[in-house]
């Protein structure tokens, strides 16, 4: 099977967890709703046009302000190849849909992980269907990037919003690319800490 994108690094950029306590204990203590908001964004390193990296958030409320809950949110960044014998249209389609499924999955869980010890216990976001998200996220742009295809439709309730605008500067992806070097070197200095010792 041919390779149709290589996730080659990630970072976790933001991962804000906060557990609700309710203010009026309920007799169903232990379950509770909120209203799950992704959005991303999509930059390209303009010197490696089949490199694009993928800013994906998840933010998570609950549904009531004075029931129990959690409030989450997070920002993870990958960083994807794609093969020179593809399109930009399905570079374009496959970023935003496998590329938020792979970052989505990451994301599910180190939630699930880190809420392990909260007062509410281990919670596991939703299986989604990253098509509809997808649309619903460039229908809200109103410029959209993927084609629709009536036989992908599958109706979800998952609530949108459009990406902030960045402020000027270098570009995302330079700052990106940055950031991951400078983890990087953390990372391997932290790595010959702990072989000296």
């Amino acid at each position: 099977m041919p390779d149709i994108l290589q996730l080659k690094d990630f970072i976790i950029t933001r991962l804000h967890v906060d557990w609700q306590t309710p203010t009026h204990p309920a007799e169903d203590e232990g379950s509770f709703s909120g209203d799950l908001t992704i959005d991303y964004e999509v930059l390209r390193n303009p010197e490696a046009q089949l490199s694009l990296a993928l800013e994906f958030r998840v933010k998570l409320t609950p549904r009531d302000n004075d029931a129990a809950g959690y409030i989450i949110e997070s920002e993870i960044v990958g960083l994807f190849d794609f093969p020179e014998t593809m399109s930009d249209d399905q570079v374009q389609y496959l970023i935003r849909v496998n590329g938020g499924t792979i970052l989505y999955g990451i994301l599910r869980g180190q939630i699930a992980l880190f809420t392990g010890s909260f007062p509410g216990g281990k919670y596991t976001l939703p299986a989604i269907y990253m098509q509809d998200v997808v649309r619903q996220v460039e229908a809200k742009r109103k410029k959209p990037k993927i084609k629709p295809d009536a036989s992908l439709a599958f109706p979800g309730s998952y609530q949108t919003q459009p990406a902030s605008k960045k402020p000027p500067g270098c570009s995302d992806f330079t700052v990106l690319r940055q950031m991951l070097s400078f983890y990087d070197s953390c990372r391997s200095d932290c790595l010959l800490r702990n072989a000296v010792v």
